[in-house]
């Protein structure tokens, strides 16, 4: 992992039970950033908190690079994923970007 910019190999593994497994990204990029902003303000005009959910697809989309799932990653197999997954996929990407946020509100 590069101290100044991501990698492509760059992943944080998220556990499940039976042995399966997600790997994300362990930020966003300005790519990824300005495409969910994108999505966002073409499917509703300017993006608000109130629909600070419905980018969750696109979150998901940017993010996950491989999963041991026997689907392949898709749009449709992340939207069709059971919540208990997706939701600690989600709680894992929002934490790993906070913390990669940290760095520039402690400097």
């Amino acid at each position: 992992m590069s101290e100044f910019f991501q990698e492509p190999g760059d992943k944080v593994r998220i556990p499940f039970p039976a042995g399966q497994w997600c790997e994300v990204k362990p930020e966003l990029t300005q790519g990824d950033q300005d495409y969910i902003i994108t999505q966002l303000a073409s499917a509703n005009g300017k993006p608000t908190g109130e629909v600070q959910n419905l980018g969750s697809i696109w979150l998901l989309e940017r993010t996950i690079l491989a999963w041991s799932f026997p689907l392949p990653v898709t749009r449709e197999n992340i939207s069709n994923l059971k919540q208990k997954y997706r939701g600690r996929i989600l709680d894992t990407i929002n934490r790993l970007n906070e913390e990669a946020r940290e760095f520039s509100k402690n400097s």
